[in-house]
């Protein structure tokens, strides 16, 4: 009955009832419904906020192994709220979360690891968890993972998987990795130099509000012919996110290069 109120399925939604069918089965000790009632005190949701009382639930969800608890248990101790600040603490429930291949603690404890926040720092085993979250559709942790690949940094360097990492998020309208896309084809590193799908690129990431983006908009346009230019608007204006990426027309090689 809690989904179907907090969902306003069959029902008219109604936070508060959901919360109270959530506190019943909190009460009888089932994980997930200790886990909604610590995340509804967390946000506030149909109850007044009581961030003390949410890590008390939580907690009691995540020792019976509820990932979802687990990474927000760790966001509790991460940010100080409800519970005294440990950075070391939330690392490791984040740990059990990743574990259990929930990909927003995977990115999280990327995170940690990348800066040696309650961890000690190591960039491989911050791209490994990364990795996962990107595999597990996390599109921050996608672009985090392209820029690993495309620096070198954690992991071997390869242009491939950097533009194929980069491209998964850019399509969930990242604009940080369409830009990234759009260095790689104004620079040729892993796909040859297009300066019209770096300037549909650039497009699509200065409009998600990417600011270096705009900048480099105004130098690519100089570098383009007019059809060129014009060829680059239409492909960014048709482009919605979600959609793959623009991509240019075949067109026919010149009379000189076509086999006889």
């Amino acid at each position: 009955m809690g989904v179907l109120y907090e969902k306003g399925q069959g029902v008219t939604q109604d936070y508060y009832q959901a919360f109270l069918w959530f506190l019943k089965a909190a009460k009888q000790g089932y994980a997930d419904g200790q886990a909604r009632v610590g995340f509804m005190l967390v946000m506030g949701q149909g109850v007044e906020k009581d961030q003390a009382l949410a890590a008390d639930w939580l907690r009691k969800s995540a020792e019976q192994d509820n990932k979802v608890a687990q990474f927000q248990l760790g966001m509790l101790y991460l940010a100080g709220l409800g519970v005294k600040q440990d950075s070391r603490e939330a690392s490791g429930w984040f740990y059990k979360a990743a574990k259990q291949d929930y990909a927003r603690a995977q990115y999280q404890l990327s995170l940690l690891l990348r800066a040696g926040v309650g961890v000690n720092q190591t960039l491989v085993a911050a791209h490994y968890w990364a990795l996962r979250a990107a595999q597990g559709g996390h599109t921050l942790a996608q672009f985090s993972v392209s820029g690993d690949f495309y620096y070198g940094q954690g992991t071997p360097q390869n242009y491939a998987e950097a533009y194929k990492w980069a491209a998964k998020a850019a399509e969930s309208g990242n604009a940080a990795s369409a830009f990234l896309l759009a260095d790689m084809y104004l620079l040729g590193k892993g796909v040859p130099i297009d300066l019209v799908l770096a300037h549909v690129l650039s497009s699509l990431a200065a409009a998600a509000g990417y600011a270096d983006a705009t900048i480099q908009l105004s130098s690519i346009s100089d570098r383009l012919s007019t059809s060129e230019l014009a060829e680059a608007k239409a492909l960014a204006a048709s482009w919605k996110v979600g959609n793959p990426l623009p991509r240019r027309a075949a067109r026919a090689k010149p009379a000189s290069t076509r086999m006889l």
